[in-house]
């Protein structure tokens, strides 16, 4: 629920229909269901027999346990089970989530979910051909694209250099 935003959750206690919301609370909303749908799915795909995390658990906690994960892996940083034993596919997936994080105006971290899906679907448009980002009918004006796209940039050339400062200055 902290995912999603403050201004998000005024526009849902106010308007209260899907249709009514605003390009970015559907965004917001769309973005979010999606990506903890992947996130539950991959985790539980990769971590289902591996007895340090779901591997040992009844199919009931494995989908609830896989689930906690998927959310909170972007949002409170809380773990149901040992995430140092969580396989090499899980952790990368957990880095990818965790990297995407909540959406802006939450207390969640990361690149953001409408800038990660701002993306998505400009590269959508290109591969299709289109110039234009269009999402629920609106076209996604092409400074805020740009912006994103700096952001991700940005975002990814840290973690980047972060990594390579890390590899030198750590014995292994």
């Amino acid at each position: 629920m902290g995912g999603l935003g403050f201004l998000v959750w005024e526009e849902i206690l106010k308007k209260k229909h899907f249709r009514r919301f605003t390009v970015y609370t559907k965004l917001v909303l769309a973005t979010t269901l999606c990506l903890i749908l992947a996130a539950w799915g991959l985790t539980c795909l990769i971590e289902w027999n591996n007895p340090g995390t779901l591997g040992g658990m009844a199919l009931g906690d494995k989908l609830l346990n896989g689930f906690f994960q998927a959310v909170t892996l972007r949002t409170a940083g809380f773990a149901s089970f040992d995430q140092a034993r969580l396989t090499e596919g899980g952790k990368a997936i957990a880095m990818f989530f965790m990297l995407i994080g909540g959406s802006s105006g939450s207390t969640a971290g990361g690149l953001k979910t409408v800038t990660f899906v701002v993306l998505v679907l400009f590269l959508a448009a290109r591969v299709r051909g289109n110039n234009r980002v269009c999402v629920f009918h609106r076209s996604i004006p092409q400074g805020q694209v740009l912006d994103a796209m700096t952001l991700g940039f940005l975002m990814i050339s840290l973690m980047l250099l972060g990594g390579v400062f890390l590899s030198v200055t750590s014995p292994v």
